[in-house]
């Protein structure tokens, strides 16, 4: 048996890292095709997430540096109602009596009833519920929040996790000067992120920050050969130690005998005067700075070239000191809502498995382009993503908003539409018309998208329908995006005419389908130069081609 184990060992895979395309939740919750959880269950050392707010927010990419009103493309909508994707979540909770967040949620319930906040506090706590399932013994976990539902968050986090198990609320000042022009609060600067061990086991390193230069001038006061050092007292009278006699001096020394000789032998004892009780050097070299505290205000927020254009992106060291803070070398770091993979990047830096999560196709383009540009694509899985018509025809039936998002994302260039509910139309790209103009900003004209995933083609009321779409937004064209080609569609679209780019022969069509068999088929849609939605620049690749 033991040859076995042995043999098994030496067979299993090395480690690839994994980027999933979908909702944590399904993700974490999923199982592979061999029947093994996606996640397993206390596999995670460290788990970083900064999930969605409920700030009533609407964040937006704004792609080019000066770029107006105009030039931004909608990433996510921060808005919770009740009906939406967290009632249920509430509904189950509270009929499942076993799980460790059930009172929190009925009781508050009752306070704050059927409302957005609450859909949005039943939505992060099956969530987290499962993330803590997820999680060693010894892990810890870090939730980023702001105050609009912070304090709610807090006391789930301790019905989840156990208030035993709270260790800090850190305050990250991430604005050093702001122009506060509110009139009724003072200036909101800080964001909260919520530690959290799982148990007393979990890992802790404690950081420290350099001293500052006035702290150096009035304690580093002296200076030998060996650079400057200050003197620290070899006595510990009041932390219980037993008195001994060193040199004659009866007292209860800091340290062994055995140490103080060998201090005394290396010349790192002195004394002020006479019979005094020795003090010892601590140089600055040897100095590991002063011990962090809970709140930071020496991390600056993303400017920049540090900056990938994603609307809630943390800054790398932020993210760096929490993987140092709580985790080791090899240690696998779980962030569930990953964005534009800040968490990721800091745990490859520091030799740190990783796993991340998210239901962004823009976020999961990110990430997946950062890595490649490190030269990291062969260090990391992504799933989510299909890679053929069957995997495409799995998504478009299990999950129709996941696969709108993904076909949106065959055209490079166009982005989803997030406020489909109050705009109609799945998706939007820009182009700039008449690239060749010596002088002036070019205008940016649009291209509106629906993406049409049914068995049988696209009917005439929704060719109308995006024909509707396409006036009201003054775009130039219009492309159905389906899942198998359809003629009957591609004929109609043939008979509604073309669009020329101004001083130019090249012309486009006003309508056109372009279904996944045709990406999958590497067929390019008839589209003019596109405008990347993260950086405003000519796309210059396609970033999810299949393999």
């Amino acid at each position: 048996m033991a040859g076995k184990k042995q043999q098994n060992e030496v067979s299993a895979p090395p480690w690839k890292n994994k980027l999933y395309f979908g909702d944590c939740l399904e993700v974490m919750t999923a199982l592979d095709d061999d029947g093994r959880p996606l996640v397993a269950d206390e596999s995670v050392d460290l788990v970083y997430l900064d999930p969605p707010f409920n700030s009533k927010a609407n964040y937006n990419i704004i792609f080019g540096k000066g770029a107006d009103k105009q030039a931004q493309m909608h990433a996510f909508s921060d808005t919770w109602q009740w009906g939406g994707r967290g009632t249920q979540d509430v509904l189950d909770i509270e009929r499942a009596l076993a799980h460790p967040a059930q009172r929190f949620i009925e009781g508050l319930h009752g306070i704050l009833g059927d409302s957005g906040m609450m859909a949005y506090l039943g939505y992060m706590a099956k969530r987290l519920a499962v993330v803590r399932d997820k999680m060693k013994p010894a892990a810890s976990i870090y939730l980023h929040c702001d105050p609009t539902a912070g304090h709610y968050l807090k006391i789930m986090m301790d019905s989840i996790f156990g208030a035993e198990n709270y260790r800090n609320q850190i305050i990250w000042k991430r604005r050093k000067e702001v122009h506060n022009l509110a009139k009724k609060h003072l200036g909101r600067t800080h964001d909260t992120i919520y530690f959290y061990a799982k148990s007393a086991k979990a890992v802790y390193r404690t950081q420290f920050l350099p001293y500052g230069e006035e702290y150096v001038a009035q304690n580093y006061k002296h200076e030998d050969e060996k650079g400057p050092y200050c003197l620290l007292p070899c006595t510990n009278e009041l932390g219980g130690n037993k008195p001994y006699t060193f040199q004659g001096i009866t007292r209860a020394w800091r340290f062994e005998p055995e140490r103080m000789e060998q201090m005394l032998r290396d010349g790192l004892l002195v004394q002020l005067r006479p019979n005094s009780p020795f003090r010892y050097k601590k140089y600055l070299k040897d100095a590991e700075g002063v011990p962090l505290q809970d709140v930071w205000t020496d991390i600056a927020p993303v400017r920049g070239k540090e900056s990938l254009g994603y609307p809630t992106q943390k800054p790398a060291q932020l993210l760096r000191r929490i993987v140092e803070m709580s985790s080791k070398k090899g240690d696998t770091v779980l962030d569930p809502f990953c964005g534009c993979g800040t968490t990721i990047a800091a745990a490859e830096l520091l030799g740190r498995r990783w796993i991340g999560i998210d239901i962004s196709v823009a976020a999961i383009k990110i990430v997946t382009r950062a890595r490649k540009e490190l030269g990291g694509e062969q260090n990391f899985v992504l799933f989510g993503i299909p890679q053929g018509m069957e995997e495409a025809r799995k998504l478009a039936e299990s999950d129709r908003l996941r696969y709108e998002q993904w076909q949106i994302n065959t055209v490079p260039g166009l982005a989803p539409n997030d406020r489909k509910n109050q705009e109609g139309y799945d998706g939007l790209g820009r182009f700039l018309e008449n690239t060749g103009a010596a002088e002036g900003k070019p205008p940016m004209r649009t291209i509106t998208a629906e993406v049409k995933s049914g068995k049988g083609g696209v009917s005439a009321a929704q060719r109308n329908h995006l024909k509707v779409h396409v006036e009201q937004n003054g775009s130039a064209m219009g492309i159905f995006l389906t899942l198998e080609q359809d003629a009957a569609t591609e004929n109609w679209c043939k008979a509604q005419g073309f669009y020329q780019m101004p001083g130019s022969v090249k012309k486009y069509p006003k309508f056109q389908v372009y279904s996944a068999a045709q990406y999958f088929d590497r067929e390019e849609p008839n589209v003019p130069p596109m405008l990347d939605p993260m950086t405003g620049k000519p796309v210059q690749e396609e970033f999810f081609s299949p393999k």
